[in-house]
């Protein structure tokens, strides 16, 4: 029955995609098209694309490779579609565009392998990897501890927390920490703690989500429960500045999905029955109604779109919209407990199933 559902995938998605040619309020007055470019089985040949799909605009040659977890398998798909390495995934592992690192239920020492498979370092410590952007991380067991790793294993920094980390999110130089205990801090490049916030009340103090966006110009975190919290700073020299303090109406229990995204340096946030999206310069936060529970994020620099991934009964939905809160169009396709939605150059790479899937976003 799985295999027959995984069938309709490329027609249900193609179709569903190429009749979405709406009016964007473009100054051009131009329409955006969202239309696959290639769907690819994630251990096989390319397809041909649907007639009349664009090609693809080619990517600067860093972004050619893109990493993948899907199907109990990482990989790696270039630009064209062709599948250049696969591997099964036996318990966990963190993937970079560049390199990998598997990991297992008690990991002691850790291989950092490349795109291709080959080795290129070895991390010497027990612990879980973390990557963001191009930063990599190294949680300890306990997850008391972090550390700031290169790819060819030489250790950066190091240092222990008083409380178990819950959420971390990095940029360019600072790092986003929260805490079990409700706490919340900004460590440096090497380590140093550049702020930390008096925690926000409420009857269960815990953090659920941190962010670090605008090269490091904001950060904002999720915290507590009855009330929850959400706090955005702005960097003031050195130092953060508190921009916006705001009580939400969600009350997870969990870690919760959201981050900053370009441009505006927006931050967006899962909420009961969609996303909240919080605008820095305006101070503004908005809600957006989606169908669903919230699966994955994505974005559009080009055209100022967010895209959400969220999954209702047996159904997705991929529902495009502004930061205004202005859906720009949405539309279903069969659920895959098996999934993944990403930015790649100008427009998507989706994993659903055991497919990936291009999907080029521009005006025509």
């Amino acid at each position: 029955m799985k295999s027959g559902k995984r069938r309709w995938y490329v027609p249900t998605v193609a179709a569903a995609v190429l009749v979405y040619q709406i009016v964007f309020p473009r100054p051009l007055g131009r329409e955006l098209l969202v239309q696959p470019v290639w769907s690819v089985p994630a251990g096989g040949a390319p397809e041909a694309a649907p007639a009349g799909a664009p090609a693809e605009v080619p990517e600067p040659r860093e972004e050619a490779l893109r990493g993948y977890r899907l199907d109990g398998h990482l990989g790696y798909v270039d630009r064209g579609g062709s599948i250049l390495f696969r591997e099964k995934i036996v318990h966990g592992a963190a993937v970079h565009d560049d390199y990998f690192i598997p990991y297992t239920s008690l990991p002691r020492s850790l291989a950092v392998r490349g795109a291709d498979g080959g080795f290129l370092g070895i991390i010497p410590e027990s612990g879980y990897p973390f990557i963001s952007g191009n930063r990599l991380f190294l949680f300890s067991v306990d997850g008391f501890s972090l550390s700031e790793w290169t790819v060819n294993g030489e250790k950066i920094w190091a240092r222990s927390f008083p409380s178990l980390i819950t959420a971390m999110d990095a940029g360019s130089e600072t790092a986003a920490l929260g805490f079990l205990d409700g706490g919340f801090r900004v460590i440096g490049k090497e380590g140093e703690e550049i702020f930390s916030p008096p925690r926000p009340e409420s009857r269960h103090p815990v953090t659920l989500l941190a962010g670090v966006g605008g090269d490091d110009r904001f950060v904002a975190t999720v915290q507590g429960i009855n009330p929850q919290t959400l706090s955005v700073f702005e960097r003031s020299g050195r130092n953060y500045r508190l921009l916006d303090s705001r009580a939400l109406p969600s009350d997870y229990r969990r870690p919760v999905k959201g981050g900053f995204f370009t441009p505006g340096f927006n931050f967006v946030v899962e909420q009961p029955g969609g996303v909240g999206v919080f605008i820095p310069r305006e101070k503004r936060f908005t809600g957006v109604a989606l169908p669903g529970v919230l699966r994955g994020l994505a974005e559009n620099t080009d055209y100022h779109l967010l895209f959400a991934l969220t999954e209702e009964g047996e159904r997705f939905f991929l529902t495009a919209f502004l930061p205004s809160g202005k859906k720009a169009l949405q539309f279903a396709f069969p659920r895959d407990a098996s999934h993944f939605i990403r930015k790649r150059g100008s427009g998507l790479l989706m994993g659903l199933g055991s497919r990936l899937f291009q999907i080029a976003v521009r005006t025509g």
